[in-house]
Protein backbone atom coordinates (compact mmCIF):
# COMPACT_ATOMS: atom_id res chain seq x y z
CA UNK A 1 0.00 0.00 0.00
CA UNK A 2 1.27 3.57 -0.69
CA UNK A 3 1.29 5.31 2.61
CA UNK A 4 -0.16 8.84 3.25
CA UNK A 5 1.52 9.67 6.72
CA UNK A 6 -1.22 12.30 8.27
CA UNK A 7 -1.93 14.87 10.85
CA UNK A 8 -4.84 15.70 12.60
CA UNK A 9 -5.97 18.90 13.86
CA UNK A 10 -9.69 19.63 15.48
CA UNK A 11 -11.48 22.72 15.60
CA UNK A 12 -14.79 22.05 18.25
CA UNK A 13 -15.69 18.85 15.97
CA UNK A 14 -16.62 16.32 18.92
CA UNK A 15 -13.41 13.43 19.21
CA UNK A 16 -15.66 10.89 18.73
CA UNK A 17 -16.81 12.20 15.36
CA UNK A 18 -13.66 12.61 14.49
CA UNK A 19 -12.58 8.89 15.35
CA UNK A 20 -15.44 8.04 13.35
CA UNK A 21 -14.76 9.66 10.68
CA UNK A 22 -11.12 8.90 10.54
CA UNK A 23 -12.23 4.85 10.35
CA UNK A 24 -14.39 6.44 7.72
CA UNK A 25 -11.69 7.63 5.51
CA UNK A 26 -9.05 4.35 6.26
CA UNK A 27 -11.65 2.18 4.73
CA UNK A 28 -12.38 4.38 1.69
CA UNK A 29 -8.65 4.59 1.02
CA UNK A 30 -7.43 0.89 1.53
CA UNK A 31 -10.18 0.27 -1.36
CA UNK A 32 -7.43 1.89 -3.50
CA UNK A 33 -4.54 0.62 -1.73
CA UNK A 34 -3.71 4.10 0.15
CA UNK A 35 -2.54 3.22 4.16
CA UNK A 36 -3.68 6.62 5.84
CA UNK A 37 -1.70 6.40 9.12
CA UNK A 38 -2.71 8.85 11.82
CA UNK A 39 0.52 10.07 13.18
CA UNK A 40 -0.24 12.76 15.68
CA UNK A 41 -3.26 14.93 16.37
CA UNK A 42 -3.74 18.65 18.28
CA UNK A 43 -7.06 19.87 19.49
CA UNK A 44 -6.79 23.59 18.27
CA UNK A 45 -9.47 25.71 20.33
CA UNK A 46 -11.79 27.87 18.03
CA UNK A 47 -10.59 30.95 18.19
CA UNK A 48 -9.76 33.71 15.17
CA UNK A 49 -6.90 31.17 14.12
CA UNK A 50 -8.90 28.08 14.01
CA UNK A 51 -12.34 28.85 13.59
CA UNK A 52 -15.07 26.31 14.05
CA UNK A 53 -16.97 27.07 11.17
CA UNK A 54 -14.58 27.98 8.13
CA UNK A 55 -15.51 29.60 4.75
CA UNK A 56 -14.03 27.87 2.26
CA UNK A 57 -15.31 30.06 -1.30
CA UNK A 58 -16.40 28.26 -4.27
CA UNK A 59 -14.45 25.71 -5.94
CA UNK A 60 -12.15 27.91 -7.97
CA UNK A 61 -9.33 26.69 -6.77
CA UNK A 62 -8.65 29.53 -4.67
CA UNK A 63 -8.13 29.80 -1.26
CA UNK A 64 -9.73 32.25 1.58
CA UNK A 65 -8.21 34.09 4.14
CA UNK A 66 -10.07 32.02 6.71
CA UNK A 67 -8.22 28.98 5.05
CA UNK A 68 -5.11 30.47 5.16
CA UNK A 69 -5.44 31.47 8.86
CA UNK A 70 -6.65 27.75 9.53
CA UNK A 71 -3.61 26.20 7.50
CA UNK A 72 -1.03 27.79 9.51
CA UNK A 73 -2.17 26.09 12.24
CA UNK A 74 0.99 23.14 11.54
CA UNK A 75 3.23 22.66 15.13
CA UNK A 76 5.36 19.67 14.23
CA UNK A 77 4.22 18.83 10.84
CA UNK A 78 6.82 17.59 9.03
CA UNK A 79 7.23 18.94 5.21
CA UNK A 80 5.62 15.91 3.73
CA UNK A 81 3.05 15.75 5.93
CA UNK A 82 -0.94 15.78 4.95
CA UNK A 83 -2.99 17.81 7.65
CA UNK A 84 -6.70 17.14 7.80
CA UNK A 85 -8.04 19.92 9.93
CA UNK A 86 -11.67 18.70 11.39
CA UNK A 87 -14.34 21.81 11.48
CA UNK A 88 -17.79 21.92 12.65
CA UNK A 89 -19.01 23.46 9.51
CA UNK A 90 -17.99 25.14 6.12
CA UNK A 91 -19.26 27.95 4.75
CA UNK A 92 -21.23 27.13 1.62
CA UNK A 93 -21.58 23.48 3.28
CA UNK A 94 -19.03 20.84 1.98
CA UNK A 95 -18.35 17.49 3.67
CA UNK A 96 -14.60 18.49 3.33
CA UNK A 97 -12.75 20.49 0.91
CA UNK A 98 -9.40 19.97 -0.13
CA UNK A 99 -8.03 23.01 -1.86
CA UNK A 100 -5.35 24.61 0.11
CA UNK A 101 -2.46 26.94 0.87
CA UNK A 102 0.95 26.49 -1.64
CA UNK A 103 3.42 24.29 0.60
CA UNK A 104 0.65 23.59 3.21
CA UNK A 105 -0.48 20.12 1.72
CA UNK A 106 -3.76 19.49 3.55
CA UNK A 107 -7.46 19.45 3.66
CA UNK A 108 -10.94 20.39 5.83
CA UNK A 109 -12.75 18.01 7.04
CA UNK A 110 -16.47 18.33 8.64
CA UNK A 111 -16.71 14.58 10.47
CA UNK A 112 -19.32 12.12 9.47
CA UNK A 113 -22.66 12.47 12.32
CA UNK A 114 -23.65 9.18 11.22
CA UNK A 115 -21.62 5.53 11.05
CA UNK A 116 -22.44 6.07 6.73
CA UNK A 117 -19.61 5.73 4.96
CA UNK A 118 -18.06 9.17 3.13
CA UNK A 119 -19.62 10.28 -0.43
CA UNK A 120 -16.92 9.54 -3.00
CA UNK A 121 -17.94 12.36 -5.14
CA UNK A 122 -17.82 15.93 -4.25
CA UNK A 123 -20.13 17.35 -2.28
CA UNK A 124 -22.45 20.55 -4.35
CA UNK A 125 -23.67 23.59 -2.36
CA UNK A 126 -27.82 24.03 -2.46
CA UNK A 127 -28.31 26.64 -0.11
Amino acid sequence: MNEAPGRWGATAAAPNLVTNSIAQIQSLYSGVGVLVELVSTEVLTPRATAPAAVAVGGSSGKTTPAQNTLFGNRNGVGANDVVAYFVTATIPSFNGYATHPAGRDGAIVRPLRTTSRWPTRSATYSG
